[in-house]
């Protein structure tokens, strides 16, 4: 429960003026949103949780770069975040290395001469 709570919290600062019906308690009670949430992130690890928290301000950084509009996530959207694949960027492969011009132009000639 304190972890949905948080992230709600996390969302509004986030969010601002977007998020401001991701509210824990109404007059004493659970609201139903909280207790959807609650529900549907009940089986998501420690770990997953966090890395769903990380994507999330991950996304909401990149959006305020390049001055695009986002939105809270639903718990659908949030839980596609928490689970999702991620590599480490180390992990990701370079591009080759610029070829060199002449040898590029032979290797044109060479196709060329064998499409005629």
């Amino acid at each position: 429960m304190d972890r949905v709570t948080d992230l709600f919290a996390r969302m509004r600062s986030l969010y601002r003026h977007k998020a401001n019906e991701m509210v824990t308690v109404i007059g004493g009670q659970p609201t139903l949103e909280f207790k959807l949430w609650l529900q549907k992130t009940a089986h998501l690890t420690d770990q997953q949780f966090a890395q769903g928290v990380a994507m999330m301000e991950r996304q909401e950084m990149d959006a305020r770069k390049t001055g695009d509009e986002t939105w809270p996530p639903s718990y659908a959207g949030f839980i596609g975040l928490a689970t999702m694949s991620t590599k480490p960027r180390s992990t990701v492969t370079a591009l080759p290395a610029p070829t060199d011009k002449r040898l590029a132009a032979e290797r044109l000639a060479q196709i060329r001469e064998i499409l005629h």
